[in-house]
């Protein structure tokens, strides 16, 4: 038998063969396996393919030629400006300016959508001018032997860096890059891409106050006094109470479409033209409850009082077409000493509480007129603040409407520094005040007849810490999972966990099953 002898192959490999020049079994096997595949070969005529470019490009030149025929029948668009300068002629320019002013997307039509602000707007002015309605709402009109004195303006807006709603330094990687993200958005983005029409212009811009000093009469300043001299102290009653919306009475949240206050009245008065000194648009009424204003006599004497009040109110800053955007500081509070017959005001201040983290809330729309949505988003506003230096007292000078302050006024008296006959500290003043507002925290907490609920509502009170909360609450009366609004409105949720399920519903279910885990497990709320 012949040695087997190698043959390098044209790759460098080597492949056995035999003595005798014959295959291999492995090659003849795989020979055999080569032998048992069938091809199969589609023919397909070239014409087909010819044919289908000639039908196509028929087909084209056939809807080319019917649009061009269509186009050219087919009557011209109307041109909004030619019916502006038809209503000009008839109506005068400041019609179609106002028209104009309200017509968002400026394409010649107001949807109902743009003419809900424009109805408002209707309703608060008697002709149509140039000038912004509530503007002749700011002034005073002064009376005889009325004693005057003057408000000053302090204000720091809002730092743009605090809307974002998380501790960027707890946060994982990514999250923290998408807040980063949305702060530039936020802080950017707009200025550059849309510049005075983005729905952030009007907070941007607003860096200063509108009027830094206005001059006040002590008449007004009697909205602010008790309804009987028997009043007991700590007792809330109203300066401005809730007010339904209108026209829209069956509802109790005023509308977010729209750009002007209603014109204020009575007691309103006063309160309009305090808030109308930091912006030219403000709403004595907010437009969800708790609204209105409340006030309470802390301390008196033979001639004075010390009164205490908290509003709630709202400032719309942007014009239209932007759209609006709506900045709610979380409360006014404010306390002033009046002579029992509002005829001397001996001090006077008012601020936006400025000690917590986060003290504004904010709304502006996002998305289409017919398909909007809502922004939500909170952030800190250092300082807004109105003080009295000199004590109201008889105007040397009066022209019309305006007068000058006497040089001959003094330095007003600080509360702490009067003696009173009667007193209640300034924190119960403020806690009466609050209950006012929260009817809910007054009831169960002090009910001795039955502690055990007693007890379950300073549980409540303890972790209550946003006006809109949700709690998950063990039997024995434990807050085992809570969250605010604003965190639940902003929970992220893709379409992959959500499924067809709406967002909302989805984070509340999640909501209850993580308040159902940490009740399971005894764990107490993160904070």
């Amino acid at each position: 038998m012949a040695e087997p002898n190698y043959n390098p192959d044209p790759g460098g490999a080597r492949v056995l063969q035999s003595g005798h020049g014959g295959t291999s079994h492995a090659a003849q096997e795989e020979q055999r396996r080569d032998n048992r595949c069938i091809t199969i070969k589609i023919l397909v005529p070239k014409w087909i393919f010819c044919s289908g470019i000639v039908w196509s490009v028929v087909i084209g030149v056939i809807v080319a030629v019917t649009a061009v025929l269509l186009m050219m029948t087919a009557p011209p668009p109307p041109n909004p400006e030619d019916w502006f300068l038809e209503v000009e002629d008839r109506s005068g320019k400041e019609g179609v300016a106002v028209f104009k002013a309200f017509d968002r997307n400026r394409d010649g039509f107001l949807s109902i959508i743009e003419f809900e602000p424009l109805l408002k707007y209707l309703q608060n002015v008697t002709g149509l001018t140039s000038t912004a309605p509530g503007e002749e709402f700011l002034e005073h009109k002064f009376v005889d032997g009325e004693e005057i004195f003057i408000v000053n303006a302090h204000f720091e807006p809002l730092q743009l860096e605090t809307m974002t709603k998380e501790d960027i330094l707890n946060l994982n990687f990514l999250k923290a890059f998408r807040l980063y993200l949305r702060f530039i958005k936020h802080s950017f983005l707009p200025l550059i891409t849309l510049g005075p029409h983005t729905a952030l212009f009007g907070l941007k811009n607003w860096q200063e106050p509108y009027r830094n000093q206005s001059i006040f009469g002590t008449e007004e300043m009697k909205a602010f006094l008790p309804y009987n001299d028997n009043i007991m102290l700590g007792m809330p009653y109203p300066v401005v109470q809730d007010k339904p919306p209108g026209i829209f009475e069956e509802t109790r949240m005023h509308s977010n479409n729209r750009f002007y206050p209603q014109a204020p009245k009575g007691s309103e008065q006063v309160l309009y033209r305090l808030l109308g000194m930091m912006h030219p648009r403000p709403f004595v009424h907010m437009r969800f409850p708790p609204r209105g204003t409340y006030a309470c006599v802390r301390a008196f004497n033979a001639d004075y009082y010390h009164i205490i009040f908290r509003m709630h109110a709202e400032f719309q800053l942007n014009e239209p077409p932007t759209d609006p955007f709506w900045f709610t500081p979380a409360q006014f509070v404010g306390d002033l000493v009046i002579s029992k017959n509002g005829s001397h005001v001996e001090y006077f201040h008012m601020h936006v509480p400025a000690s917590r983290r986060l003290n504004v809330d904010m709304e502006w729309i996002v998305g289409s007129f017919e398909n909007s949505n809502m922004e939500v988003d909170i952030g800190f506003m250092p300082r807004m603040e109105w003080s009295v230096g000199l004590t109201s007292s008889k105007p040397a000078l009066r022209s019309g409407d305006h007068s000058s302050q006497e040089t001959s006024a003094r330095q007003v008296t600080r509360p702490e520094d009067i003696l009173w006959s009667s007193s209640i500290s300034v924190n119960d003043a403020l806690s009466s005040l609050e209950k006012a507002f929260f009817p809910f925290k007054q009831a169960l907490k002090k009910d001795e007849s039955n502690p055990e609920i007693s007890e379950f509502a300073s549980m409540l009170l303890k972790e209550y810490s946003f006006p809109v909360m949700m709690t998950v609450i063990a039997p024995n009366g434990t807050i085992v999972h809570k969250t605010n609004a604003n965190t639940f409105l902003d929970m992220e949720v893709s379409f992959l966990e959500s499924g067809f399920t709406n967002p909302s519903t989805y984070q509340y279910e999640q909501f209850l099953k993580e308040g159902l885990h940490n009740l399971e497990r005894g764990a107490r709320p993160s904070a």
